[in-house]
């Protein structure tokens, strides 16, 4: 059993009108939303487990869909986070983080507008560091890609645009996190990095928590699966190149 976080607050206007009505989680990839895609896979991979999709743009279609998995297994429910228009991911994750209890031994981390198969979820289930992250080798990576440094501590950054696009391995946007203690410097890393924000005026990834962990002691051990199991929505054509490689047409 596991906590999950899904950021699912932005409006996703780079896809156009396929989010005129709805948050980007909520796009139907092979005639389901995204976020029902990997909500399946956690069921499938770990029963039992919960989901926090942290709302905003259109809250209340976030809200609709999670109310069809109230007599599920795995549970499912959302926080509106009602900064989303203006603050980053950081934010969200801020808000999601206090509505969950402090007792929580297992919390993992990820982006809303990604279909994760339920062998990403079981392989990053099965690592037992007090920190963890999906991470994948590509030879086709895109600028937009987060790329992650990888030291024997572990993944010590994670931001895009490092170096080139074959130098590094590509996070897949989920962090597993272990432990109540580093939760809290989960915790820590999240406000501290707010803070940067407002000092600097300059939004920040969540991604940069990673560099935060990692000098707390808690670098995030990376976790290999293939790019084929996980998949990031940003545009029409990442739903294009997604239908045409399961071969629907």
């Amino acid at each position: 059993m596991m906590d999950y976080v899904f950021l699912s607050a932005g409006a996703g206007s780079r896809m156009g009108a396929l989010t005129q009505n709805q948050p980007k989680a909520l796009v139907e990839i092979l005639g389901r939303p995204i976020a029902e895609h990997t909500i399946e896979a956690i069921a499938a991979a770990l029963p039992g487990s919960a989901v926090l999709l942290v709302s905003g743009y259109r809250a209340d279609a976030l809200e609709g869909f999670a109310r069809k998995w109230q007599n599920s297994e795995t549970t499912v429910s959302t926080i509106f986070n009602p900064d989303f228009a203006a603050a980053g991911p950081l934010r969200s994750i801020e808000i999601a983080l206090s509505a969950l209890p402090r007792e929580i031994e297992s919390l993992t981390i990820g982006n809303g507008d990604t279909i994760f198969e339920a062998t990403a979820i079981s392989a990053l289930a099965a690592a037992q560091a007090p920190a963890a992250m999906l991470v994948s080798s590509s030879s086709e990576a895109d600028p937009d890609d987060v790329q992650v440094e990888i030291a024997r501590s572990g993944i010590v950054r994670a931001q895009k645009r490092l170096g080139s696009l074959t130098a590094f391995e590509l996070s897949a946007g989920l962090l597993q996190l272990r432990g109540r203690d580093v939760i809290q410097l989960c915790r820590m890393c999240v406000m501290e990095a707010l803070e940067d924000e407002r000092t600097s005026g300059i939004k920040q990834t969540w991604h940069s928590i990673i560099a935060r962990l990692a000098a707390g002691g808690a670098a995030p051990q990376p976790v290999f699966v293939p790019c084929s199991t996980w998949c990031e929505f940003d545009d029409e054509l990442s739903i294009a190149r997604y239908t045409a490689a399961h071969h629907i047409s």
